[in-house]
């Protein structure tokens, strides 16, 4: 009787009572319990960027200085809008009694961190987090390049 269409299935074949609680999805395994916990803890472990950021603004000045020792280039490249800033052409350096550049200094690696932060979370690439840092430091430092040259 039940292979008749319209017929009421046996009572101990209640195929919606078996599958009650339970979501399939079409990645659903037993051996991806790990990504499930990754993707779950995902938030947690893609703010290494931010707190790096924070680190390196702790000892920004320090690392300004050692830069600016070894080569023009390598403290244009490491803090683009810091120089930036300080270019007379802008005339920005003067604002918020002269600090502005120091402001700029302490906040660049935090700022860059936060964007690096969130770029991971939305794509989870290290390449899409980080290679908009990289063109922009690269960006900045060819303005800081145009400039000088610009001068002499």
């Amino acid at each position: 009787m039940p292979d008749l269409h319209g017929t009421l299935p046996p009572a101990e074949d209640d195929p919606r009572s078996s599958r009650r609680g339970k979501v399939l999805h079409p990645f659903d395994r037993d051996e991806e319990r790990g990504e499930k916990w990754r993707a779950r803890n995902k938030s947690l472990t893609a703010i290494w960027p931010f707190v790096l950021g924070l680190i390196l603004a702790m000892v920004a000045p320090v690392l300004r200085g050692l830069l600016s020792g070894v080569s023009q280039w390598a403290a244009w490249f490491a803090f683009p809008l810091v120089f930036l800033v300080e270019r007379p052409e802008f005339g920005l350096r003067w604002d918020l009694g002269g600090n502005l550049p120091q402001i700029v200094l302490f906040l660049q690696f935090p700022l860059e961190g936060l964007w690096a932060t969130l770029n991971l979370r939305l794509r989870g690439s290290m390449s899409f987090a980080f290679a908009p840092l990289v063109f922009l430091h690269l960006v900045g430092a060819f303005v800081l390049f145009l400039l000088v040259q610009a001068r002499t």
